[in-house]
């Protein structure tokens, strides 16, 4: 939180871009709100961002899952084409990105880690 507090406390034009960073992320925002709230940030600074990033995800989330569903159909009768494979294998990559790469270490230091001990 404490990170994210001193990133809240700059100018308006390098703390929008990282709430919008920040609310595409799989971070929790509850982080984001309290490290807000500790560094008594105005609400204009935080919320408009923060509304078109979550918009952003969850309508990439909804896309995607209704493609899936729609698209389940496929893989239940044996019908694999390369799109479904190719829809697949990078969904595997960007979960495994997600699941594997350490987000302190690429937020903080802007370094790009792997940490493969996620059961800790």
């Amino acid at each position: 939180m404490e990170f994210v507090g001193k990133k809240l406390n700059g100018s308006l034009w390098r703390t929008w871009p990282f709430v919008v960073l920040y609310s595409l992320l799989p971070l929790s925002t509850t982080a984001l709100f309290s490290a807000a709230g500790l560094a008594r940030v105005k609400p204009v600074q935080i919320l408009p961002p923060f509304f078109v990033g979550k918009f952003t995800s969850d309508a990439i989330m909804l896309f995607s899952g209704r493609y899936a569903f729609h698209n389940s159909a496929e893989l239940i009768y044996g019908n694999f084409s390369w799109k479904g494979i190719t829809c697949a294998v990078i969904g595997a990559v960007v979960l495994a990105a997600f699941l594997f790469l350490d987000w302190l270490a690429l937020l903080e230091r802007r370094k790009l880690r792997l940490n493969f001990r996620i059961w800790k």
